[in-house]
Protein backbone atom coordinates (compact mmCIF):
# COMPACT_ATOMS: atom_id res chain seq x y z
CA UNK A 1 0.00 0.00 0.00
CA UNK A 2 1.06 3.55 -0.26
CA UNK A 3 0.04 7.07 -1.22
CA UNK A 4 -1.80 8.13 -4.65
CA UNK A 5 -0.88 11.62 -5.36
CA UNK A 6 -2.71 13.81 -8.10
CA UNK A 7 -1.68 16.60 -10.14
CA UNK A 8 -3.63 19.16 -11.95
CA UNK A 9 -1.83 20.75 -14.37
CA UNK A 10 -2.25 24.56 -15.81
CA UNK A 11 -0.23 26.82 -17.69
CA UNK A 12 1.46 28.69 -14.80
CA UNK A 13 0.33 26.42 -11.97
CA UNK A 14 -0.03 22.66 -10.42
CA UNK A 15 -2.38 22.00 -8.25
CA UNK A 16 -1.64 18.81 -6.44
CA UNK A 17 -3.18 16.45 -3.98
CA UNK A 18 -1.95 13.50 -1.23
CA UNK A 19 -4.34 10.81 -0.23
CA UNK A 20 -3.19 8.08 2.28
CA UNK A 21 -3.63 4.74 2.06
CA UNK A 22 -7.40 4.47 3.38
CA UNK A 23 -7.89 7.44 0.38
CA UNK A 24 -8.04 10.32 3.24
CA UNK A 25 -6.29 13.56 2.11
CA UNK A 26 -3.19 14.09 3.31
CA UNK A 27 -2.35 17.76 1.84
CA UNK A 28 -3.23 20.00 -0.80
CA UNK A 29 -0.48 22.47 -2.33
CA UNK A 30 -0.15 24.28 -5.25
CA UNK A 31 3.36 25.00 -7.02
CA UNK A 32 4.44 27.17 -10.19
CA UNK A 33 4.65 25.38 -13.61
CA UNK A 34 8.37 26.24 -14.21
CA UNK A 35 11.77 23.99 -13.10
CA UNK A 36 11.94 25.45 -9.80
CA UNK A 37 8.04 24.49 -9.16
CA UNK A 38 8.88 20.67 -10.39
CA UNK A 39 11.46 20.01 -8.25
CA UNK A 40 9.82 21.77 -5.20
CA UNK A 41 6.56 19.29 -6.39
CA UNK A 42 9.24 16.29 -6.30
CA UNK A 43 10.45 17.52 -2.72
CA UNK A 44 6.74 17.24 -1.69
CA UNK A 45 5.82 14.25 -3.07
CA UNK A 46 8.67 12.78 -1.60
CA UNK A 47 7.86 13.60 2.12
CA UNK A 48 4.06 11.97 1.66
CA UNK A 49 5.86 8.67 1.41
CA UNK A 50 7.95 5.90 -0.02
CA UNK A 51 5.92 4.03 -1.74
CA UNK A 52 3.81 6.52 -4.08
CA UNK A 53 1.89 6.83 -7.61
CA UNK A 54 1.05 10.23 -9.13
CA UNK A 55 -1.32 11.05 -11.68
CA UNK A 56 -1.02 13.77 -13.83
CA UNK A 57 -3.84 15.09 -16.14
CA UNK A 58 -3.13 16.92 -19.59
CA UNK A 59 0.71 14.83 -19.47
CA UNK A 60 0.76 16.17 -23.10
CA UNK A 61 0.48 19.24 -22.92
CA UNK A 62 0.87 21.68 -19.47
CA UNK A 63 1.70 18.66 -17.65
CA UNK A 64 4.25 17.33 -20.02
CA UNK A 65 7.61 18.81 -18.95
CA UNK A 66 6.70 17.89 -15.16
CA UNK A 67 5.92 14.37 -16.67
CA UNK A 68 9.29 14.10 -18.12
CA UNK A 69 10.99 15.73 -15.11
CA UNK A 70 9.06 12.64 -12.70
CA UNK A 71 9.90 9.90 -14.97
CA UNK A 72 13.26 10.78 -15.29
CA UNK A 73 13.25 10.76 -11.43
CA UNK A 74 11.99 6.84 -11.95
CA UNK A 75 8.92 7.72 -10.48
CA UNK A 76 5.50 5.76 -11.17
CA UNK A 77 3.81 7.99 -13.24
CA UNK A 78 0.79 7.95 -15.35
CA UNK A 79 -1.45 9.95 -17.15
CA UNK A 80 -5.22 10.69 -16.12
CA UNK A 81 -7.85 11.60 -18.89
CA UNK A 82 -9.99 14.40 -18.33
CA UNK A 83 -13.35 12.65 -18.52
CA UNK A 84 -12.37 10.46 -15.60
CA UNK A 85 -11.40 13.44 -13.71
CA UNK A 86 -14.99 14.64 -14.72
CA UNK A 87 -16.82 11.54 -14.05
CA UNK A 88 -14.87 11.62 -10.39
CA UNK A 89 -15.63 14.84 -9.58
CA UNK A 90 -19.53 14.52 -10.07
CA UNK A 91 -19.87 12.20 -7.34
CA UNK A 92 -19.20 15.24 -4.90
CA UNK A 93 -21.51 17.64 -6.63
CA UNK A 94 -21.93 20.07 -3.57
CA UNK A 95 -18.09 20.57 -3.34
CA UNK A 96 -18.29 22.57 -6.93
CA UNK A 97 -15.25 22.91 -8.67
CA UNK A 98 -11.51 23.99 -7.71
CA UNK A 99 -7.83 23.73 -8.79
CA UNK A 100 -7.41 21.17 -5.17
CA UNK A 101 -11.00 19.49 -6.17
CA UNK A 102 -10.09 18.58 -9.16
CA UNK A 103 -6.30 17.02 -7.89
CA UNK A 104 -8.13 15.17 -5.20
CA UNK A 105 -10.19 13.29 -7.65
CA UNK A 106 -7.17 12.99 -10.12
CA UNK A 107 -5.46 11.23 -7.35
CA UNK A 108 -8.62 8.76 -6.68
CA UNK A 109 -8.55 8.01 -10.03
CA UNK A 110 -4.79 7.03 -9.99
CA UNK A 111 -5.49 5.50 -6.47
CA UNK A 112 -7.98 2.82 -8.54
CA UNK A 113 -5.59 2.80 -11.45
CA UNK A 114 -8.15 1.72 -14.30
CA UNK A 115 -8.20 3.80 -17.99
CA UNK A 116 -4.65 4.44 -17.21
CA UNK A 117 -1.50 5.04 -19.20
CA UNK A 118 2.08 6.14 -19.11
CA UNK A 119 2.90 9.39 -20.31
CA UNK A 120 5.96 8.11 -21.45
CA UNK A 121 5.99 7.71 -25.05
CA UNK A 122 9.56 7.44 -27.40
CA UNK A 123 11.23 10.08 -28.20
CA UNK A 124 10.48 8.89 -31.75
CA UNK A 125 7.16 9.34 -31.90
CA UNK A 126 7.79 12.68 -30.57
CA UNK A 127 9.83 13.72 -33.61
CA UNK A 128 7.48 12.03 -36.19
CA UNK A 129 4.30 14.39 -34.78
CA UNK A 130 6.55 17.11 -34.76
CA UNK A 131 7.46 16.26 -38.27
CA UNK A 132 4.05 15.33 -39.40
CA UNK A 133 2.78 18.97 -38.40
CA UNK A 134 5.86 20.96 -39.77
CA UNK A 135 4.75 19.22 -42.96
CA UNK A 136 1.25 20.11 -42.41
CA UNK A 137 2.09 23.69 -41.94
CA UNK A 138 4.55 24.02 -44.82
CA UNK A 139 1.46 22.33 -47.40
CA UNK A 140 -0.89 24.95 -46.32
CA UNK A 141 1.23 28.06 -46.91
CA UNK A 142 2.41 26.59 -50.20
CA UNK A 143 -1.41 25.89 -50.81
CA UNK A 144 -2.31 29.71 -50.04
CA UNK A 145 0.83 30.95 -52.25
CA UNK A 146 -0.83 29.22 -55.16
CA UNK A 147 -4.61 30.20 -54.58
CA UNK A 148 -3.01 33.44 -54.40
CA UNK A 149 -0.98 33.22 -57.68
CA UNK A 150 -3.81 31.64 -59.74
CA UNK A 151 -5.83 34.64 -58.84
CA UNK A 152 -3.86 36.77 -59.78
CA UNK A 153 -3.08 34.93 -62.86
CA UNK A 154 -6.74 35.10 -64.39
CA UNK A 155 -6.38 38.89 -64.11
CA UNK A 156 -3.56 39.39 -65.85
CA UNK A 157 -3.61 36.62 -68.60
CA UNK A 158 -7.17 35.27 -69.36
CA UNK A 159 -7.81 32.13 -70.65
CA UNK A 160 -3.74 30.56 -69.11
CA UNK A 161 -5.36 28.16 -67.20
CA UNK A 162 -5.77 25.94 -70.33
CA UNK A 163 -1.82 25.78 -70.85
CA UNK A 164 -0.85 25.64 -67.13
CA UNK A 165 -3.53 23.63 -64.82
CA UNK A 166 -1.49 23.68 -61.74
CA UNK A 167 1.45 25.40 -60.36
CA UNK A 168 2.28 22.13 -58.05
CA UNK A 169 4.77 21.11 -60.81
CA UNK A 170 8.15 23.02 -61.86
CA UNK A 171 7.45 22.45 -65.15
CA UNK A 172 4.30 24.50 -64.87
CA UNK A 173 5.88 27.00 -62.49
CA UNK A 174 8.55 27.05 -65.70
CA UNK A 175 5.82 27.77 -67.76
CA UNK A 176 4.23 30.38 -65.46
CA UNK A 177 7.31 32.65 -65.54
CA UNK A 178 7.73 32.66 -69.10
CA UNK A 179 3.81 33.60 -69.87
CA UNK A 180 5.30 36.70 -67.31
CA UNK A 181 9.03 37.37 -69.40
CA UNK A 182 7.48 40.49 -71.29
CA UNK A 183 5.49 41.76 -68.58
CA UNK A 184 6.44 44.40 -66.20
CA UNK A 185 3.72 45.58 -64.16
CA UNK A 186 3.77 45.33 -60.34
CA UNK A 187 1.07 42.17 -60.52
CA UNK A 188 3.64 40.27 -62.47
CA UNK A 189 6.74 40.99 -60.01
CA UNK A 190 4.31 39.82 -57.41
CA UNK A 191 3.97 36.45 -59.50
CA UNK A 192 7.74 36.18 -59.73
CA UNK A 193 8.12 36.52 -55.90
CA UNK A 194 5.40 33.80 -55.06
CA UNK A 195 6.40 31.30 -57.50
CA UNK A 196 9.95 31.97 -55.92
CA UNK A 197 8.45 30.84 -52.54
CA UNK A 198 6.28 27.99 -54.10
CA UNK A 199 9.87 26.41 -54.84
CA UNK A 200 11.65 27.14 -51.79
CA UNK A 201 8.23 26.10 -49.66
CA UNK A 202 8.31 22.95 -52.50
CA UNK A 203 12.19 21.93 -51.37
CA UNK A 204 11.53 22.19 -47.97
CA UNK A 205 8.60 20.06 -47.83
CA UNK A 206 10.86 17.18 -49.53
CA UNK A 207 13.64 17.74 -47.28
CA UNK A 208 10.86 17.54 -44.40
CA UNK A 209 9.67 14.38 -46.17
CA UNK A 210 13.12 12.38 -46.24
CA UNK A 211 13.66 13.36 -42.28
CA UNK A 212 10.16 11.75 -41.95
CA UNK A 213 10.38 8.25 -43.98
CA UNK A 214 14.18 8.20 -41.81
CA UNK A 215 12.41 8.42 -38.65
CA UNK A 216 9.58 5.88 -39.99
CA UNK A 217 12.37 3.57 -41.01
CA UNK A 218 13.73 4.17 -37.50
CA UNK A 219 10.66 3.13 -35.71
CA UNK A 220 10.86 -0.20 -37.33
CA UNK A 221 6.96 -0.08 -38.22
CA UNK A 222 5.37 -2.34 -40.33
CA UNK A 223 2.51 -0.02 -41.52
CA UNK A 224 4.31 1.16 -44.40
CA UNK A 225 3.26 -2.59 -45.47
CA UNK A 226 -0.20 -2.15 -45.97
CA UNK A 227 -0.95 -0.98 -49.47
CA UNK A 228 -2.51 3.30 -49.11
CA UNK A 229 0.16 3.89 -46.01
CA UNK A 230 3.03 5.43 -46.87
CA UNK A 231 5.68 7.15 -45.15
CA UNK A 232 4.10 10.51 -44.30
CA UNK A 233 0.81 8.77 -43.37
CA UNK A 234 2.60 6.24 -41.26
CA UNK A 235 4.63 9.22 -39.12
CA UNK A 236 0.80 11.15 -39.03
CA UNK A 237 -0.49 7.88 -37.15
CA UNK A 238 2.23 6.74 -35.36
CA UNK A 239 2.59 10.54 -34.40
CA UNK A 240 -1.10 11.00 -33.07
CA UNK A 241 -1.30 7.43 -31.34
CA UNK A 242 2.24 7.70 -29.73
CA UNK A 243 2.66 4.04 -27.87
CA UNK A 244 0.76 1.48 -29.86
CA UNK A 245 0.43 -0.66 -26.71
CA UNK A 246 -2.05 1.86 -25.24
CA UNK A 247 -4.85 1.33 -27.36
CA UNK A 248 -6.74 -1.99 -25.52
CA UNK A 249 -9.15 -2.96 -28.42
CA UNK A 250 -10.08 -2.07 -32.37
CA UNK A 251 -13.11 -1.06 -30.82
CA UNK A 252 -11.66 2.01 -28.61
CA UNK A 253 -9.14 2.61 -31.85
CA UNK A 254 -12.26 3.18 -34.12
CA UNK A 255 -13.55 5.73 -31.83
CA UNK A 256 -10.17 7.16 -31.38
CA UNK A 257 -10.22 7.59 -35.04
CA UNK A 258 -13.89 8.74 -35.40
CA UNK A 259 -14.73 5.67 -37.16
CA UNK A 260 -17.01 4.21 -35.38
CA UNK A 261 -20.40 4.72 -36.08
CA UNK A 262 -22.70 6.16 -33.00
CA UNK A 263 -26.09 4.22 -32.54
CA UNK A 264 -29.28 6.81 -33.53
CA UNK A 265 -32.04 4.29 -32.95
CA UNK A 266 -35.59 4.75 -31.86
CA UNK A 267 -38.07 2.32 -31.70
CA UNK A 268 -38.49 0.01 -34.60
CA UNK A 269 -35.95 1.88 -36.48
CA UNK A 270 -32.47 0.95 -36.25
CA UNK A 271 -29.34 3.39 -38.01
CA UNK A 272 -26.08 5.07 -37.15
CA UNK A 273 -25.27 8.45 -38.01
CA UNK A 274 -21.81 9.94 -38.60
CA UNK A 275 -19.19 10.40 -35.98
CA UNK A 276 -17.88 13.73 -36.23
CA UNK A 277 -15.59 13.02 -32.91
CA UNK A 278 -12.27 11.18 -32.26
CA UNK A 279 -8.35 12.47 -33.65
CA UNK A 280 -9.65 14.07 -37.03
CA UNK A 281 -5.98 13.44 -37.86
CA UNK A 282 -6.30 10.11 -37.74
CA UNK A 283 -9.19 9.96 -39.68
CA UNK A 284 -7.63 12.38 -42.09
CA UNK A 285 -5.03 9.75 -42.72
CA UNK A 286 -7.29 6.89 -42.76
CA UNK A 287 -9.77 8.43 -45.70
CA UNK A 288 -6.58 8.81 -47.74
CA UNK A 289 -6.01 5.34 -47.35
CA UNK A 290 -9.39 4.18 -48.56
CA UNK A 291 -8.55 6.82 -51.53
CA UNK A 292 -5.92 4.86 -52.24
CA UNK A 293 -6.68 1.55 -52.31
CA UNK A 294 -10.42 2.61 -54.20
CA UNK A 295 -8.03 3.76 -57.11
CA UNK A 296 -5.41 0.62 -56.95
CA UNK A 297 -6.82 -1.87 -54.86
CA UNK A 298 -9.68 -4.68 -56.83
CA UNK A 299 -10.64 -6.15 -53.39
CA UNK A 300 -11.39 -2.61 -52.17
CA UNK A 301 -13.52 -1.58 -55.24
CA UNK A 302 -15.42 -4.84 -54.68
CA UNK A 303 -16.03 -4.49 -51.11
CA UNK A 304 -17.34 -0.68 -52.22
CA UNK A 305 -19.37 -1.84 -54.63
CA UNK A 306 -21.34 -4.25 -52.86
CA UNK A 307 -21.82 -2.01 -50.22
CA UNK A 308 -23.23 0.62 -52.45
CA UNK A 309 -25.60 -2.40 -53.85
CA UNK A 310 -26.88 -2.68 -50.16
CA UNK A 311 -28.32 0.82 -50.59
CA UNK A 312 -25.93 2.78 -49.06
CA UNK A 313 -24.64 5.73 -50.81
CA UNK A 314 -21.61 6.79 -51.50
CA UNK A 315 -20.65 8.21 -48.36
CA UNK A 316 -21.95 6.09 -46.57
CA UNK A 317 -19.83 2.75 -48.16
CA UNK A 318 -16.63 4.78 -47.78
CA UNK A 319 -17.45 5.57 -44.42
CA UNK A 320 -17.98 1.39 -43.99
CA UNK A 321 -14.52 1.14 -45.61
CA UNK A 322 -12.82 3.47 -43.29
CA UNK A 323 -14.35 1.72 -40.53
CA UNK A 324 -12.80 -1.66 -41.82
CA UNK A 325 -9.09 0.07 -42.19
CA UNK A 326 -9.36 0.74 -39.05
CA UNK A 327 -9.34 -2.79 -38.08
CA UNK A 328 -6.36 -3.38 -41.07
CA UNK A 329 -4.64 -0.65 -38.86
CA UNK A 330 -5.04 -1.56 -35.42
CA UNK A 331 -3.90 -5.59 -36.47
CA UNK A 332 -0.73 -4.25 -38.20
CA UNK A 333 -0.57 -2.33 -34.43
CA UNK A 334 -0.87 -5.33 -32.08
CA UNK A 335 1.70 -7.23 -34.66
CA UNK A 336 4.08 -4.29 -33.83
CA UNK A 337 3.20 -4.43 -30.18
CA UNK A 338 4.22 -8.08 -30.11
CA UNK A 339 7.69 -6.85 -30.86
CA UNK A 340 8.13 -4.53 -28.90
CA UNK A 341 10.29 -5.04 -25.16
CA UNK A 342 8.06 -5.89 -22.16
CA UNK A 343 7.75 -3.30 -19.49
CA UNK A 344 9.64 -3.26 -16.22
CA UNK A 345 7.72 -5.63 -14.07
CA UNK A 346 8.79 -4.04 -10.56
CA UNK A 347 7.22 -0.69 -11.90
CA UNK A 348 3.99 -2.45 -12.51
CA UNK A 349 4.19 -4.68 -9.15
CA UNK A 350 4.43 -1.14 -7.81
CA UNK A 351 1.11 -0.01 -9.56
CA UNK A 352 -0.70 -3.12 -8.39
CA UNK A 353 0.34 -2.56 -4.95
CA UNK A 354 -1.10 1.19 -5.14
CA UNK A 355 -4.47 -0.12 -6.97
CA UNK A 356 -7.11 -0.41 -4.49
CA UNK A 357 -6.31 2.70 -2.13
CA UNK A 358 -9.64 4.39 -0.36
CA UNK A 359 -11.29 1.37 -0.58
CA UNK A 360 -11.89 0.89 -4.11
CA UNK A 361 -11.82 -1.84 -6.12
CA UNK A 362 -7.75 -3.34 -6.91
CA UNK A 363 -7.11 -3.85 -10.53
CA UNK A 364 -8.02 -6.81 -12.74
CA UNK A 365 -4.95 -9.85 -12.82
CA UNK A 366 -3.75 -11.07 -15.83
CA UNK A 367 -3.13 -15.02 -15.70
CA UNK A 368 -0.97 -16.94 -18.04
CA UNK A 369 -4.03 -18.59 -19.16
CA UNK A 370 -4.12 -17.04 -23.00
CA UNK A 371 -6.65 -17.53 -25.24
CA UNK A 372 -5.51 -20.29 -27.01
CA UNK A 373 -4.59 -22.29 -23.95
CA UNK A 374 -8.26 -21.99 -22.66
CA UNK A 375 -9.53 -23.45 -25.64
CA UNK A 376 -7.00 -26.42 -25.67
CA UNK A 377 -8.07 -27.16 -22.42
CA UNK A 378 -11.63 -27.23 -23.13
CA UNK A 379 -11.30 -29.49 -25.84
CA UNK A 380 -9.30 -31.89 -23.30
CA UNK A 381 -12.12 -32.03 -20.63
CA UNK A 382 -14.46 -32.42 -23.51
CA UNK A 383 -12.88 -35.35 -24.30
CA UNK A 384 -12.73 -36.60 -20.86
CA UNK A 385 -16.07 -36.31 -19.99
CA UNK A 386 -17.55 -37.64 -23.20
CA UNK A 387 -15.52 -40.80 -22.20
CA UNK A 388 -16.86 -40.88 -18.53
CA UNK A 389 -20.40 -39.91 -19.52
CA UNK A 390 -21.09 -40.78 -22.74
CA UNK A 391 -21.13 -38.65 -26.19
CA UNK A 392 -24.77 -37.33 -25.46
CA UNK A 393 -24.20 -36.34 -21.99
CA UNK A 394 -23.85 -32.57 -23.45
CA UNK A 395 -22.32 -29.58 -24.95
CA UNK A 396 -19.39 -27.82 -23.46
CA UNK A 397 -20.04 -23.89 -24.18
CA UNK A 398 -17.95 -21.57 -22.90
CA UNK A 399 -19.40 -18.88 -19.96
CA UNK A 400 -21.09 -15.73 -21.58
CA UNK A 401 -18.89 -14.01 -18.69
CA UNK A 402 -15.94 -14.55 -20.16
CA UNK A 403 -16.43 -13.65 -23.93
CA UNK A 404 -15.17 -9.63 -23.55
CA UNK A 405 -12.93 -10.43 -21.37
CA UNK A 406 -9.58 -10.83 -23.10
CA UNK A 407 -6.83 -8.34 -22.43
CA UNK A 408 -4.71 -6.37 -24.98
CA UNK A 409 -2.40 -9.19 -25.58
CA UNK A 410 -5.13 -12.03 -25.41
CA UNK A 411 -4.50 -12.68 -21.51
CA UNK A 412 -7.71 -13.34 -19.73
CA UNK A 413 -8.30 -10.57 -16.95
CA UNK A 414 -9.18 -11.12 -13.09
CA UNK A 415 -12.65 -11.94 -13.57
CA UNK A 416 -12.50 -14.10 -16.23
CA UNK A 417 -9.55 -16.01 -14.57
CA UNK A 418 -12.22 -16.72 -11.79
CA UNK A 419 -15.45 -17.63 -14.66
CA UNK A 420 -12.76 -19.96 -15.85
CA UNK A 421 -11.80 -21.43 -12.74
CA UNK A 422 -15.37 -22.12 -11.66
CA UNK A 423 -16.49 -23.48 -15.28
CA UNK A 424 -13.68 -26.16 -14.92
CA UNK A 425 -14.28 -26.60 -11.39
CA UNK A 426 -18.19 -27.69 -12.01
CA UNK A 427 -17.18 -30.20 -14.97
CA UNK A 428 -14.49 -31.78 -12.44
CA UNK A 429 -16.75 -32.22 -9.84
CA UNK A 430 -19.69 -33.45 -12.71
CA UNK A 431 -16.74 -35.97 -13.55
CA UNK A 432 -16.22 -37.23 -9.92
CA UNK A 433 -19.95 -37.86 -9.60
CA UNK A 434 -20.05 -39.99 -13.23
CA UNK A 435 -17.33 -42.07 -12.17
CA UNK A 436 -18.01 -42.45 -8.30
CA UNK A 437 -21.83 -44.05 -10.46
Amino acid sequence: MGVAIGIDSHKSSLAVAALDELGRVEGVREFPNDARGHEGLFEWSKAQGHERIIGIEGAGSYGAGLAHYLLDADENVYEVPAFLTHRERKRTPSKGKSDPSDAVAIARVAARGEGLSSPQRRDLFIDLKLLSDHRDQLVRARTRLINRTHTDLVISHPGYEKRIPKLSSKKNQGAALTLLRADRSVRADLIRDRIGEIRRLSKRIADVEKQIAGKVKESGTTLTTLQGIGFVLAAKILGEVGDPARIRSKGAFAMLTGTAPIEASSGATRRHRLNRGGNRQLNYALHMMARARLRHDDDTKTYVARRQTEGKSDKEAVRCLKRHLSNVVFRQFVEDVRGLPQADPPRSDRLKRHQGSGGHRRGTRRSDLTLRESRRLATKCQTERSKVCGPSFGILTRPSSTRRSFGRRGELTGGTSRAISMWFGRTTSTLRKSSRA
